[in-house]
């Protein structure tokens, strides 16, 4: 059993991949079509900074603690406590 918790991170991985290739969803992500919609992309994160910076942390902290990085932990209660505290900085998107 502690063998195949070890290798779940890679099987959901392999799994994704193949749900992917066959569903047609492939060509979409490659980097030829991040080529052709480089403006449209551009565009969004440049109108949606904040909502663009919170998907790519949030993936980029799942990654790395499904991975099992040993130095990695992710606080739950960060956006919540800084959002409750009025003299902290803010910003939105309107």
């Amino acid at each position: 059993m502690a063998r195949l918790k070890r290798f779940a991170p890679l099987l959901l991985l392999l799994a994704g991949a193949v749900a992917i290739f066959a569903s047609g969803a492939s060509q979409y992500l490659n980097l030829d079509a991040l080529q052709s919609h480089e403006a449209a992309l551009r565009a969004f994160v440049a109108q949606q900074l904040p909502l663009a910076l919170l998907a790519f942390i949030a993936v980029y902290a799942l990654a790395l603690t499904r991975l099992g990085h040993p130095s990695v932990a992710v606080y739950d209660g960060s956006m919540s406590e800084w959002t409750r505290d009025p003299d902290l900085p803010m910003e939105t998107g309107t």
